[in-house]
């Protein structure tokens, strides 16, 4: 029978957009169902042992360099495309989908072609840390269902859509409204049949310029009938944006081509939204709708570069995709530095005031934000009690690690503002980095405190030893002895 287990150690994770929480000696205690029942400080251990009916050896504790996070969250990745991830980058996003995209999708027709790919596929995400992704899969029902279970079996919550495409494609890779109407039906209920635990079917045109108003719009009726989340692409590229407009000259804008047919919903995912008007971003966030930023992709095949600052500020769901294969990497961590590389490039252009994503940001949205974005953030995202263990170990000393640890190092991070809620280092852990410390620190107050009596200036003498104090707890040795000296030249 299973028992409740806990793990000891430290744990990251986002509480909100700019609020990123890290627990020193924390337990996370989990069920017997697989959900979070407790969270508490490592002193509390043996009550919580008590309480909840686990011994010692259900007990795992993080070495000094381990950590928890939560569980990835990629909200755009195309598991159809993984085999030519890493090339295909010298094309724009028309010409890109014509030479590599369709072919290689077609081919996966052949189901156990599609096997061998759908498998190293997920695999990679898996390795990469994400236990969460919205697929696009292909055209093909059966072979989408392959994905499917494979994703099933190996634990991972999968967001799948077989792809919807019936004009503007190749007659090698296209299908009739009806066919692809047809199908899609038969997919949803295939998936709901199965029992599958960790699938969620995902209604997927490709996007609107492969799909005539009419598949359209029974899509947005399928999506209403069953109750499922949408996924599909919008202002990703100018060429792209331009056909939109010849191709629905009945509609406003782009986004309204989806609108119209009842694909604009608190459930639909959004990806790239690197040219969205004003107007569409209002309408996006009236809607509920949520936003996939895509930033590896956007830049591989020169789509533009997004504004996710802007997206943040108007609290629009934000969450992060890898592409994959316009974006060349599986890995949710490279979509997080590529994010934020992303937003210093677009801070370039704006005014002094602008404030880039920080890696806090890009941690919530890879996160938090992502299961947001696929309504899953009642179940996952955090360590909160009565949500799913969704966790992956982070181990910075593993062999060949490409993290390296210094002495003076702390397993917190130090943030800024009051937006933050993140420990200060612990004392003890700064002073026994050697003992030549604390004659350090003593020696710093004492220059101090003597100076300002000199002076005459008691006030100065509080100020002193109060900043002298604050500095040898939150900062390393050679900072903290820079920092005094400078304090007692100021004084002087």
């Amino acid at each position: 029978m299973a028992r409740a287990r806990a793990f000891v150690g430290t744990v990251f994770h986002a509480l909100d957009v700019c609020k990123v929480e890290c627990l020193e000696d924390a337990v996370v205690v989990v069920g017997e169902t697989g959900q979070i029942v407790a969270v508490d400080k490592e002193s509390e251990l043996l009550t919580l042992q008590d309480r909840f009916g686990f011994n010692k050896d259900d007990v795992t504790r993080l070495e000094r360099g381990k950590f928890l996070i939560p569980g990835l969250v990629d909200t755009h990745c195309h598991a159809s495309q993984y085999s030519y991830t890493g090339t295909g980058l010298d094309l724009p996003l028309m010409d890109w989908l014509d030479r590599y995209t369709f072919p290689a999708e077609a081919r996966l027709k052949e189901s156990a072609l599609a096997k061998d790919v759908y498998t190293k596929a997920v695999n990679a995400t898996l390795r990469s840390g994400s236990t969460a992704v919205a697929y696009f899969a292909t055209i093909y029902t059966d072979s989408t269902l392959d994905l499917c279970e494979i994703i099933e079996n190996a634990g991972q919550r999968g967001f799948v859509g077989k792809v919807n495409m019936d004009s503007n494609c190749p007659d090698f890779y296209r299908e009739t409204t009806a066919e692809s109407l047809s199908e899609t039906k038969r997919f949803i209920e295939a998936v709901q049949s199965r029992g599958w635990k960790n699938i969620t079917p995902v209604i997927t045109p490709r996007f609107t310029l492969t799909c005539s108003k009419t598949l359209l719009d029974g899509l947005g009726q399928m999506a209403e009938q069953y109750k499922l989340p949408i996924q599909t692409h919008i202002n990703e590229n100018s060429r792209e944006i331009e056909i939109a407009k010849e191709l629905r000259p009945d509609c406003k804008d782009y986004l309204d081509t989806y609108a119209q047919s009842g694909l604009l919903t608190d459930r639909t995912i959004f990806a790239h939204c690197v040219h969205n008007t004003p107007a569409e971003t209002e309408l996006i966030k009236s809607r509920e709708a949520g936003v996939s930023h895509c930033p590896t992709s956007n830049l591989s095949i020169r789509s533009g570069v997004m504004d996710a600052r802007h997206f943040f500020d108007l609290d629009v769901k934000l969450s992060l995709g890898t592409d994959v294969a316009g974006g060349y990497s599986c890995s949710m961590i490279h979509a997080m530095r590529t994010a934020v590389l992303n937003s210093n490039v677009c801070s370039f252009s704006k005014a002094p005031s602008y404030q880039p994503l920080s890696h806090y940001d890009a941690f919530y949205m890879a996160t938090l934000g992502g299961c947001k974005v696929l309504g899953i953030d009642k179940q996952a995202g955090n360590f909160q009690v009565g949500k799913d263990f969704d966790a992956i170990v982070v181990d910075t000393t593993a062999h060949n690690s490409p993290i390296d640890i210094f002495q003076f190092d702390s397993q917190s991070v130090c943030g800024v503002g009051s937006d933050f809620s993140l420990p200060l280092p612990h004392l003890p852990y700064l002073l026994c980095l050697s003992p030549c410390v604390c004659v350090c620190v003593c020696v710093c107050l004492s220059v101090c405190v003597c100076v300002c009596v000199y002076r005459y200036v008691c006030v100065c003498v509080c100020v002193s030893v109060c900043v002298c104090v604050y500095v040898c707890v939150s900062v390393s040795v050679s900072l903290c002895v820079y920092v005094c000296m400078c304090v007692c030249l100021c004084l002087c």
